[in-house]
């Protein structure tokens, strides 16, 4: 569905009005910044749609489109920029000012300027509440308890640090007092007593007087329409879902041995693209293009494996998409949208570059280009690597791209993780114990040497935290040795002292000398200056403002039309303008003595290698999923039971054509039950599996066909001990076995009416 859909039909059901007359759903798309995409559809992890900040500014449009009073918002920020998010939280406080709403908003890493527009703060640890006062009153209190907050320092920013260990001592203010750890439990303590908690616990003890509250304050019917209203807003939604996924019939019948088959518009787009793009494949493969060997010495003490520093070069990168259908129904007349236009600029060794911008503003766009990530749309212009035109079959051996999201196979540990990506990315001429030193010294870089051998787990629910999630994504592409870098958003998600340890960590990386790139959204101060070089970049600032929120500010399209400034044609104009394009020209040139990239093979291990290393994987993965296995287990063991029991002895009275049918019926639901039951218990395996199989087979480490025979491989003994079993039991209790068919060729059995039929039947085992 597309936005404006998804707004409408929220606005519905929540009883504002009718489909027709939706005037609070275009105030909060125009106020979470949502009308210029109001017709794209939302899309998918397998579909193109609008971009992760307009999801989550989505996700709080669909709330506040109705009449609710009571809003309860779980990091409602993660994935905007800073201006952005101001601008949304600022809505939210006027709401809750003009209209007495309750707003209850959970934060992870708030600008200054946004944090100020909160009224109360509630600070939590370990379950327990460490402040519950007024916002500004926080450092007054903590300040009593012995700890104050530095001029440059964010206010959320110490509040999150002050309670940390490792953290906490270089707030201490009381010099006369030798510092000594205040815990959780001993600030909670304080908290109780102080008067913010006496004052608390004094209100929460009051009894709520009912008669004070209006008659109409409380809902007493569970939905804000009747059942039938409801059920012609669902209704209409399913018509509509499809409509857009409507089917078409192709029947060809002209020629012998012709077929029909059912198939929808997109998948077939799909098929017709997917040619094009074998045929371009190959294409490429003849041209015979790929890297040379690396020779530069890394920073000592930091790295094992010496890389090639590369630069990046992007001169005049335009990139066009289909304009969606949504879009042309509402007169947009231009058979392709633009998303980038005259990209210029270049990365180089050893910097840090930020790529920021508001919501939208294609940051992940221009990565998934440079990285050669995008396989739909129409880009042009120019991409050099190390001054060489790239070619996409060797640029995926020298680079890393860490996604937004985190996605490795949740029963490996990290540092199995880690060893994986190494087999398969590193060249086979390295030797193992060079490999395993390798793998160390990442983890120890990456900060994750301590957690090596605990399990991914499932995000949310086990295993590592999100933070740590972010640095094994890292540290999986490092392992690579990659001379370019590109990271999507590596603090979204994170508080700020979490943010602050990946970007350490990052800053660590930098230092041995490779080309990195991070876009980010909402840095604090202290990240922010991490950070060697900003696109854009703004001369001025206002005192004690955090840099990427004011430059994001002055430079957002509501700025511009506010002060009649063009900033685009301001940096055009300006003499940093004309150094980038000077920067550009000089690195778009090879060094002299330098060679193009090539390398024998498309990847870095051979067919047999890929299997070996996938295999290793896929065996580990699945044997450590119990719940999986005995599911499978179970199912057959009791599948077998009622079997055999239902045809308990039959194997003794095969004596007409009946009973013999009989037998085959058994066999029959043998292999339908066992079937299924195999094809539904995988199906969340794979749901899994699958979007990180699509995450390494775009990084080049093996082959489809290697990911698919070691997957077999892998589940060839669970299916062999299943159906054995099964086989065991179900004769067992059947009592037909293949020996008696072998004496019924003797005559032993002379029935004279299936004594044929006997003769000719063959038992196969389910």
């Amino acid at each position: 569905m597309t936005v404006r859909e998804i707004l409408d039909f929220s606005a519905r059901c929540q009883g504002v009005g009718s489909r027709s007359d939706y005037v609070y759903a275009v105030s909060a798309s125009q106020i979470l910044g949502l009308d210029i995409c109001a017709d794209t559809l939302v899309g998918d992890a397998m579909r193109r749609g609008i971009s992760g900040g307009q999801k989550k500014r989505l996700t709080t449009g669909e709330m506040i489109v109705g009449p609710t009073k009571a809003l309860f918002m779980d990091e409602i920020t993660n994935g905007l920029d800073s201006s952005t998010a101001f601008q949304v939280v600022s809505c939210l406080q006027q709401l809750v000012h003009m209209t007495d709403a309750t707003v209850l908003v959970s934060l992870l890493q708030p600008a200054p300027e946004t944090f100020d527009l909160f009224d109360d703060l509630i600070l939590m640890s370990e379950g327990k509440i460490l402040y519950h006062g007024p916002r500004d009153h926080v450092l007054e209190y903590f300040e009593v308890c012995g700890f104050r907050c530095p001029e440059r320092k964010g206010v959320a920013d110490f509040v999150q640090e002050v309670i940390s260990r490792k953290d906490q001592a270089q707030y201490w203010c009381r010099t006369e007092e030798p510092y000594a750890y205040v815990s959780v439990d001993m600030l909670s303590r304080k908290f109780k007593e102080s008067s913010y908690g006496k004052k608390l616990a004094e209100e929460l003890s009051e009894p709520y007087d009912k008669s004070q509250g209006h008659q109409n304050s409380l809902s007493l019917s569970a939905y804000s329409l009747s059942k039938w209203e409801l059920l012609r807003a669902c209704a209409s939604r399913e018509l509509l879902l499809m409509k857009r996924n409507s089917f078409i019939y192709i029947q060809n019948n002209s020629a012998p041995g012709s077929s029909r088959v059912i198939i929808s518009h997109e998948k077939l787009s799909k098929i017709l693209g997917s040619e094009d793009s074998y045929n371009g494949a190959h294409a490429d493969e003849e041209s015979g293009n790929s890297p040379p060997h690396s020779n530069s010495e890394p920073k000592e003490g930091r790295m094992v494996l010496p890389f090639t520093p590369l630069t990046i070069v992007f001169q005049d990168v335009q990139y066009y998409v289909d304009t969606p259908l949504e879009m042309r129904e509402r007169g947009f007349t231009n058979k392709k949208l633009q998303l980038l236009s005259d990209i210029t600029g270049a990365l180089r060794p050893g910097v840090l570059t930020a790529l920021m911008g508001v919501s939208g503003a294609g940051k992940t766009t221009l990565l998934d280009v440079l990285s050669g990530r995008k396989t739909s749309g129409y880009i042009e212009g120019q991409i050099k690597i190390g001054g060489y035109l790239k070619v996409q079959e060797t640029f995926a051996r020298i680079s890393g791209y860490c996604e937004q999201t985190d996605i490795h196979s949740p029963q490996i540990t990290v540092e199995e993780s880690v060893i994986f990506s190494a087999w398969l990315r590193l060249s086979a001429e390295i030797d193992s114990k060079t490999k395993s030193e390798f793998v160390h010294e990442v983890l120890k870089t990456i900060e994750l040497d301590e957690i090596k051998d605990a399990l991914v787990g499932i995000p949310g629910v086990t295993g590592l935290s999100t933070e740590q999630r972010k640095r094994l994504t890292i540290a999986v592409e490092l392992v690579a040795n990659p001379s370019i870098i590109f990271m999507d958003e590596p603090t979204t998600g994170l508080d700020a002292r979490a943010a602050a340890i990946v970007m350490r960590a990052v800053k660590n990386v930098v230092d041995t000398g490779r080309t990195i790139v991070c876009t980010v959204h909402q840095p604090s101060i202290h990240i922010f200056e991490t950070f060697d070089e900003g696109i854009p970049g703004v001369p001025k600032i206002r005192d004690n403002y955090n840099p990427s929120t004011w430059m994001i500010e002055v430079t957002s399209p509501s700025a511009e039309t506010e002060l009649g400034v063009d900033f685009a044609q301001k940096y055009r104009e300006s003499t940093l303008y004309e150094n980038n394009k000077e920067l550009v020209r000089q690195l778009s040139s090879p060094i002299p003595g330098s060679k193009d990239l090539h390398f024998p093979t498309r990847f870095s291990r051979n067919g047999l290698g890929q299997v070996k290393s996938c295999l290793w994987k896929q065996h580990l993965a699945y044997w450590r999923n119990p719940s999986y296995n005995l599911t499978r287990v179970l199912f057959a063991t009791v599948s077998a039971l009622i079997c055999g029991a239902l045809y308990w002895n039959h194997g003794k009275k095969l004596n007409n054509q009946q009973n013999l049918f009989n037998i085959f019926g058994s066999m029959y639901a043998s292999v339908i039950f066992l079937g299924i039951n195999n094809c539904s218990t995988v199906l969340p395996y794979v749901a899994t599996e699958r979007t990180v199989m699509y995450r390494e087979r775009f990084a080049g480490m093996y082959s489809s066909w290697a990911y698919a025979l070691a997957q077999q491989i892998s589940k060839m003994v669970a299916l062999v001990v299943l159906s054995g079993s099964y086989i065991l039991v179900a004769e067992w209790f059947a009592y037909f076995t293949i020996w008696r068919y072998k004496y019924a060729d003797r005559g032993i059995w002379r029935n004279p009416n299936s004594r044929c039929l006997h003769k000719r039947l063959l038992w196969l085992p389910p």
